[in-house]
C-alpha cells in the first residue's frame, strides 16, 4: 500500500482548510539551470471569494508522501477562480535574487558562495542552505569588475566551469551534482522508444577566449572515447567571460564535455508505468520517488556512433508526475526538441556574463 499524498501551505495542511482538493502534481529537473524541485500545483474546491491566511504569495509549499517531503517550494501564483495553487521549487528563487557581496552595501559579487550566502541571509533564498562550497572564487576575472546579476546566472557559470549541475531539492540545500554513472532504473525494449540524435553532439571542442594578457587565444580538448567512435568537432566562444587563464579555459572545455556534450541527445520523451520502470532489484518502483538526475538503462540494440550497443544509458532531465496515477512522463537530459545542450552552453558562456562585463 502506497503512502498518502497531501500538501502543506505554510503551516496549514490542506485538510485543515475544510474544502475539497485534488491530489498534487509536481515536476523535477536536472541538466540545465535551477535543477531540483521544479514546479507543483494543487487545486482546491473553493468559491472565488474564498480567503484564508495560508493562501498567500511566497508562502512555503510542501508536498508530502507519507511522512517524507517529496517537493518543497514557494507559492508563486494563486488562481482563485480555478482554485489552483501553483508553486515553484526553492532553487527557482535564484532567478530573481541579485548577487550581493554585502547586504549592507548591495555591492555586487561574482563569487557563487558569497552570492548564495547573502541571498539566504536576507531572505531572498528562503528555506535554503549551503553547507558545502559551490565556488569560492570569481569566475571569469577580478570580482571587483563584476556588475550585478542574478544568482542563477552566476551558478550557471560556476557549474559549467566545474562540469557539474547545481540543484536545490526538497531539503533546500544548494549543491553541485555530476552526471550519474550507476543506473537507478531499467527499461526494456517493449516499454520505450527513444530515438537518438547527434545534432548537438560534439566529441572535440575548441574554445576561444580572452587570455589574462588581453589577447585572444584558444584551447582544444575532447573526449577520446567518443572521438574514437564518432569524431565531430565544435567551436565555443567564451570571450563573454572576460579575461581568464589558460588552465581555466581548459577547465571550461572539460566542464562542457563532463556535462554531456560528447553524448548523443534524444528526440522524444518517455511515458512509462510503475510496472515497466524497474529498480535495481528489478521490482516496480514508486513513481513518486523517481526524479531527475538519476540514470536509466534502456535495453535493446542501439547504434552509438555506428557501433551496436546492447543498451543505452541516459540521465533523466525532467520528470512530471500527477498524484494518484500509475504513469510518469520522463524527459532525458539533452532532449533536442525541448531545448538543446547548445542552448545551455550559449546561455552559460554568453548571457550570464554579458551582464557582468557589458554587451
Amino acid at each position: 500500500m502506497r503512502a498518502p499524498l497531501t500538501v502543506r501551505l505554510g503551516d496549514t495542511w490542506v485538510d485543515e482548510l475544510g474544502v475539497g482538493y485534488s491530489l498534487p502534481e509536481w515536476s523535477t529537473s536536472f541538466g540545465a539551470s535551477a535543477g531540483g524541485c521544479d514546479e507543483s500545483s494543487v487545486t482546491l474546491v473553493i468559491p472565488p471569494n474564498y480567503r484564508h491566511q495560508a493562501l498567500k504569495m511566497g508562502a512555503r509549499y510542501r508536498v508530502y508522501s507519507g511522512g517524507s517531503v517529496a517537493f518543497q517550494g514557494r507559492i508563486d501564483e494563486i488562481d482563485r477562480l480555478a482554485g489552483t495553487i501553483h508553486a515553484v521549487g526553492l532553487g527557482r528563487q535564484a532567478t530573481t535574487t541579485l548577487c550581493y557581496a554585502s547586504n549592507d552595501t548591495g555591492a555586487p559579487t561574482g563569487v557563487a558562495d558569497t552570492a548564495v550566502d547573502t541571498g539566504i541571509a536576507r531572505g531572498a533564498l528562503a528555506y535554503c542552505s549551503r553547507p558545502t562550497t559551490i565556488r569560492s572564487t570569481a569566475v571569469g576575472g577580478d570580482d571587483s569588475l563584476n556588475k550585478p546579476s542574478y544568482v542563477s546566472e552566476l551558478l550557471d557559470a560556476a557549474q559549467e566551469a566545474a562540469g557539474k549541475f547545481w540543484t536545490v531539492w526538497e531539503d533546500g540545500v544548494f549543491r553541485l551534482e555530476s552526471l550519474p554513472t550507476v543506473p537507478s532504473y531499467f527499461l526494456f525494449p517493449e516499454s520505450v522508444d527513444l530515438p537518438i540524435s547527434y545534432d548537438e553532439y560534439a566529441s572535440d571542442i575548441q574554445l576561444r577566449y580572452i587570455h589574462t594578457t588581453g589577447v585572444f587565444a584558444s584551447v582544444f580538448d575532447g573526449d577520446p572515447i567518443a572521438s574514437a567512435a564518432y569524431r565531430k568537432e565544435a567551436a565555443v566562444d567564451a570571450t563573454a567571460l572576460g579575461e581568464i587563464s589558460t588552465p581555466e579555459a581548459v577547465a571550461h572545455v572539460q566542464g562542457i564535455l563532463a556535462q554531456g556534450k560528447s553524448k548523443p541527445g534524444y528526440t522524444a520523451s518517455v511515458e512509462t508505468t510503475r510496472w515497466l520502470l524497474l529498480g535495481r532489484n528489478l521490482q516496480p518502483v514508486d513513481l513518486r520517488r523517481v526524479r531527475a538526475g538519476q540514470l536509466v538503462r534502456s535495453f535493446g540494440v542501439s547504434l552509438i556512433g555506428g557501433v551496436a550497443s546492447p543498451w543505452v544509458d541516459w540521465t533523466i532531465g525532467r520528470t512530471k508526475y500527477v498524484g494518484g496515477q500509475d504513469s510518469i512522463i520522463i524527459d532525458p537530459v539533452g532532449l533536442v526538441s525541448n531545448g538543446s545542450q547548445e542552448d545551455v552552453i550559449a546561455k552559460v558562456l554568453s548571457a550570464a556574463w554579458e551582464k557582468k562585463f557589458g554587451a
